[in-house]
């Protein structure tokens, strides 16, 4: 069924301005699906802007320039599409890469209390709380000859154990060679002397080629070639 919306243009000419399309995709009993298309007047040109099925909504199906904004209780772009450049912004009207978070804050100290932090900070969280697991950000290019994607390097945290209320743990920095092995190269320790590996996932005990350690708490390297 369809239901339309006319108006009369400043030529007198009367026009379809906005239709509510809903349509019957599965009749079989007990499998019945539908979709509903909301039609919008653009520029003369009817457009398909939302589309509700039964296991997808799609918005601007027609694949126009039209933006896309989601507003919260003290943000008019908590989130935003940007229809005619490709991007995303996340407090952000005028997105200007691919993915843009903005947000004003006068924070000045860090905290390590996701909930008390004002500033711009991406959260990153394990649920599980188990020695070992982790979270972590990879950096991937797939390629024309890739069949899945794989990570070229990564940066993850790792999570050894709580001291009381806070979980504490290490970060790793890992590349993937030409033979496809992902492996770790520099690691930020916590609270396990020496703080900085690098090469080495642990301080070695005499002189290795290609591995470098901190050797005070001022952060200064020593490296073996």
């Amino acid at each position: 069924g369809v239901i339309r919306f006319l108006g009369d243009d400043d030529g007198g000419n009367t026009v379809n301005m906005a239709e509510l399309e809903i349509t019957l995709d599965d009749i079989t009993a007990g499998s019945d699906d539908a979709t509903i298309k909301f039609h919008v007047m653009n520029s003369g040109t009817r457009r398909n802007n939302l589309k509700i099925g039964g296991s997808e909504v799609i918005i601007n199906e027609d694949s126009v320039n039209l933006d896309f904004r989601v507003e919260s209780n003290g943000n008019a772009s908590m989130l935003f599409v940007d229809g005619g450049e490709d991007r995303i912004g996340f407090g952000e009207q005028t997105p200007e890469a691919f993915i843009h978070a903005s947000k004003s804050s006068t924070a000045t100290s860090v905290n390590k209390t996701a909930s008390s932090v004002d500033d711009p900070t991406l959260v990153i969280e394990n649920l599980a709380d188990t020695n070992g697991n982790y979270s972590g950000v990879q950096f991937s290019a797939s390629g024309s000859s890739a069949t899945t994607t794989v990570a070229s390097s990564a940066i993850y945290g790792f999570h050894e154990g709580r001291g009381g209320t806070y979980p504490y743990g290490h970060i790793a920095f890992y590349t993937t060679n030409s033979s496809g092995a992902h492996a770790e190269k520099v690691r930020i320790q916590s609270s396990t002397t020496p703080h900085i590996l690098v090469g080495c996932t642990s301080a070695p005990s005499s002189s290795v080629a290609g591995t470098a350690i901190s050797t005070t708490d001022a952060g200064s390297l020593q490296s073996f070639s």
